[in-house]
């Protein structure tokens, strides 16, 4: 890598850097639009004493598609595929514990579905990290070979000390170091990690159909000189950055510049973006870190390479290789726009839904109003002035016969169908609907068919967003996680805790595929389950007698079938793979062998079943030891007819 300054290296990305953050900055401004009708916020024409109600169309449209999406995601909704079944599906577990266990992927997923409904897109990050349990340690005082010693430890850091020098009486020097603080760090997780990052702190080229063909892609985030000056002592950050940055914000602004920075601030507390002048209140000074993810040539070939560049104020922090060799990103979008990035968001889609029922909404409100409290008419002043006060069983003074009121009929009927129209149209844009969110409504077929049709006209478009999600960034995490955990494997034992297994990281080398089941909504659900129940009874009744099935693959039926009701019975049924003998075990059915003194076989338990039956039931020997059951190893089990 070529020696440049850090004004060389500015210069490099100073263009495609401006392009991004304009881009962004656009799309901000939709983005706050968007939040504030998903907010369902007053649009600002309401007039005191009239109705003000905003309908939530894009609150309820999102609130009602994230249970069944959260419900996907957050179960069994990815495997892995590879030659060696065992050791894929051990790979998986090692992934879900990763995602699940060591990480809150479950809050992190959930805010990943909404930003990717609400926005143009939610935003994934997916990273190597290592985290660490702190503990500091102050000394007194430390020899020169005891500083070395615990400097070369690589679990140690050396955070601040005071170095004394001298010569003592015999005229030998001497060095030693007072008030040294160490920090001692332990390691807490390493491996893959991800984080859902706010969309306004992402920024990429425009023009581009896929953020790995973008020339620049950005991940701004506010940090500390304190975190600065960390990430230097680690070595992360070039040497000298959090003294560059220091002076910068100690140094005192003119007047023309702290004007710009406090009308250009996207931070409401401008303090922060005032240098201070006080040394105390220094480590607490924030900046904004711009991580890019570019494609430079650092070193001269002419030959662009995937560097990782941190800048902060001009300042360039570090600049590496990129060993993910692509912008660690994964974008999700619910509603893909050919050709384009960003997607289409959902509020976008309904915010003139949400318009128009809002208007109906007040409509009705209003003439429901007025239709029940009518407006007095009066030319008495003294009635008047009552009038404008009375509360409800208030006695008026005056001559009601000097009082009339307003005839103002009740909503006209049409309004009542332009509304359910419109619920209509609503729903035929999202797939919510009010039987796939359990409620009822009157006006809909309630006969059977025509409930299970619009539930499944529903469940269709739900599958898309669903599908449209697995198969673009929720696999493109999974893919990441699997080149995370291969590229830094580490050399400990990965424990699943809960489980008891056990994987070595050389286990996890080799290549994947994965798959991605989607179903959506408890409905789904239950048909699945009904089938597996059809299958437990033929696997029973004719699929153990023909071959076609052992009570491991019962087993594994009823496990499958009762996970997707949301139960857990792994620890409810005996493995038959650990029995001797198996199904072949059950006496006094015809047709299968019974058992005999020290766990044999009696030829006799065949001899008495149906003709054909001698065969099937070594068949099904046969396949139990195939998939190695016990009894293969035990010298007094007689397998019969194999």
């Amino acid at each position: 890598m070529k020696d440049y300054e850090d004004s060389e290296i500015i210069g490099m990305i100073r263009g495609a850097l401006d392009d991004a953050i304009q881009y962004a900055d656009d799309l901000g401004d939709e983005r706050e639009q968007y939040y504030q009708l998903y907010r369902a916020q007053p649009y600002g024409n309401e007039i005191e004493g009239w109705a003000s109600v905003v309908d939530p169309v894009i609150w309820n449209a999102i609130e009602g598609m994230m249970p069944s999406l959260v419900e996907i995601f957050n179960d069994d909704w990815f495997q892995l595929l590879s030659d060696d079944k065992q050791r894929a599906d051990d790979f998986k577990e090692v992934i879900r514990y990763q995602m699940y266990r060591k990480q809150d992927g479950y809050k992190v997923l959930i805010s990943f579905i909404r930003d990717t409904l609400l926005y143009f897109y939610g935003v994934m990050k997916v990273y190597h990290a290592e985290e660490y349990y702190t503990e500091d340690r102050t000394f007194d005082l430390l020899t020169e070979d005891q500083f070395s010693m615990v400097s070369d430890m690589p679990e140690i850091t050396v955070s601040k000390y005071d170095e004394v020098t001298g010569t003592d009486d015999l005229g030998n020097d001497f060095r030693y170091f007072e008030n040294v603080k160490l920090i001692k760090r332990e390691v807490k997780y390493r491996g893959p990690v991800m984080e859902c990052i706010p969309p306004w702190e992402f920024g990429f080229s425009p023009g581009y159909k896929d953020i790995d063909d973008c020339p620049l892609v950005y991940h701004k985030v506010r940090r500390s000189l304190s975190y600065i000056r960390q990430k230097e002592d680690d070595g992360d950050y070039r040497e000298g950055s959090y003294a560059k940055l220091r002076d910068r914000f100690l140094s005192p602004m003119d007047d023309e510049e702290l004007e710009y920075n406090l009308t250009t601030s996207e931070i409401d507390d401008s303090a922060l973006n005032q240098r201070s002048t006080e040394p105390e209140l220094e480590p607490a000074q924030e900046v904004d870190v711009f991580e890019c993810y570019c494609k430079l040539d650092i070193d001269g070939d002419g030959i662009l390479e995937d560097v990782i560049l941190t800048i902060s104020e001009d300042v360039v922090l570090n600049m590496e290789v990129n060993p993910y060799r692509r912008p660690p990103f994964r974008l999700g979008v619910a509603y893909p726009e050919g050709h384009k990035i960003p997607g289409i968001p959902l509020a976008e889609i309904l915010k003139e839904d949400q318009k128009t029922m809002t208007n109906l909404k007040r409509l009705v409100q209003d003439a429901a109003a007025q239709a029940t409290y009518q407006n007095p008419v009066t030319d008495d002043p003294n009635m008047y002035n009552l009038l404008l006060t009375r509360r409800p069983m208030s006695p008026l003074l005056g001559n009601p016969n000097r009082v009339k009121t307003l005839e103002i009929k009740p909503p006209q009927e049409f309004v009542l169908k332009a509304i359910e129209m419109e619920q209509g149209d609503i729903e035929g844009k999202t797939g919510v609907t009010k039987y796939n969110q359990g409620l009822d409504s009157d006006s809909l077929n309630k006969t059977a068919r025509g409930v299970t049709m619009i539930m499944t006209a529903a469940q269709q478009r739900l599958k898309l967003v669903a599908r449209t999600l697995g198969n673009t960034a929720l696999k493109g995490i999974i893919r990441d996680f699997i080149f995370i955990n291969q590229k830094w494997p580490g050399d400990d034992v990965i424990r699943v805790i809960g489980n008891g297994l056990e994987v070595h990281p050389d286990d996890l080398m080799g290549e994947y595929d994965i798959k991605i089941d989607v179903g959506v909504g408890p409905q789904e659900k239950q048909q699945a389950a009904m089938l597996l129940d059809q299958l437990v009874q033929f696997q029973l009744s004719a699929g153990i007698k023909m071959g076609l099935a052992t009570p491991v693959e019962v087993r594994d039926t009823l496990i499958r079938k009762y996970k997707l009701l949301g139960m857990d019975i792994d620890e409810l049924l005996i493995d038959p793979a650990q029995q001797q003998g198996g199904m072949n075990g059950q006496a006094g059915q015809p047709g299968i062998a019974g058992p005999v003194a020290g766990g044999g076989v009696s030829p006799e338990g065949i001899e008495a079943g149906q003709p054909g039956q001698a065969a099937a039931a070594g068949r099904v020997s046969a396949n139990m030891l195939q998939r190695g059951n016990p009894a293969a190893e035990q010298p007094d089990i007689r397998v019969v007819g194999a």
